[in-house]
């Protein structure tokens, strides 16, 4: 049984990969209100690959580092961010993760 199914059918074998991104781990953290330390604690998940369980960090979000002259360009996910979830003044989202999406719109570039 597949864990995420979309509304129209049709779309039912263009959708998904075998393995998770880094933006899609990011939305569903988002959804869940799961982006701050302050999230649910959940030790264990079951993988699609596997039947049993396997263990999941349970710290923060970590993002890649950026390189000096890519670090004043938003990056794609960075308007919705803005506009739909306030992601530049809410509390919940950190610094780092500011910087590495959104670093232009939340003022980090010099």
């Amino acid at each position: 049984m597949p864990v995420m199914v979309p509304h129209d059918p049709k779309y039912m074998r263009t959708m998904g990969s075998a393995i998770l991104g880094f933006y899609d781990i990011l939305m569903m953290n988002m959804h869940y209100m799961c982006t701050a330390s302050g999230g649910p604690d959940v030790s264990e998940t079951t993988s699609a690959r596997t039947s049993g369980p396997t263990s999941r960090p349970t710290s923060r979000l970590t993002t890649p580092t950026t390189s000096p002259k890519s670090s004043c360009k938003d990056r794609n996910v960075c308007t919705k961010l803005v506009e739909k979830w306030n992601f530049c003044r809410d509390a919940k989202y950190d610094n780092e993760l500011r910087k590495f999406l959104c670093p232009k719109s939340c003022g980090f570039c010099p």
